[in-house]
């Protein structure tokens, strides 16, 4: 499992559970609403709904710092890429480096697999300037988001 490849000082993954719903519920909320609102409107009862709807724990991993939960990640390893479907940390740990950290790490550890990482992020979300500067490029986009790779460096 890819998580247990990334290691990064002071911070731990662990494994959701379906009684964890509440809390990555209100990670997305506090994460995603900023971005999500100007782009389709915030119906907080649509947003449950769809949350509740497309939740699998097993496809989901807390980020811990120093025993504190921090935020939210998720990896899908495909044959020639991992996709970072998530990656979500809570705005009073943002800009400590932790987001960086890790998707540092997720391309060291793609890098010597022989592996792309790659990401869709809405055109809201600044943090595309961060994937930017960690070397993702956009390959594709909709009216919405844009894909972007990380890759390997021949």
């Amino acid at each position: 499992m890819i998580y247990k490849k990334l290691e990064i000082k002071n911070l731990k993954f662990r494994e959701q559970k379906i009684t964890d719903l509440p809390l990555h519920t209100k990670i997305h909320h506090e994460t995603l609403r900023q971005y999500v609102e100007p782009i389709w409107g915030w119906n907080e009862t649509e947003q449950d709904k769809l949350i509740k709807d497309r939740y699998d724990p097993k496809n989901f991993r807390f980020i811990e710092k120093n025993g504190e939960i921090v935020g939210e990640l998720s990896i899908e390893a495909r044959e020639l890429e991992y996709f970072l479907s998530n990656i979500l940390i809570l705005p009073d740990f943002q800009n400590q480096s932790i987001g960086s950290s890790l998707i540092k790490c997720l391309c060291e550890t793609a890098k010597k697999q022989g592996k792309a990482v790659t990401l869709k992020v809405l055109k809201t979300n600044p943090a595309i300037t961060l994937y930017q500067r960690l070397g993702f490029i956009e390959y594709k986009e909709d009216e919405f988001s844009f894909y972007m790779r990380w890759k390997l460096k021949q």
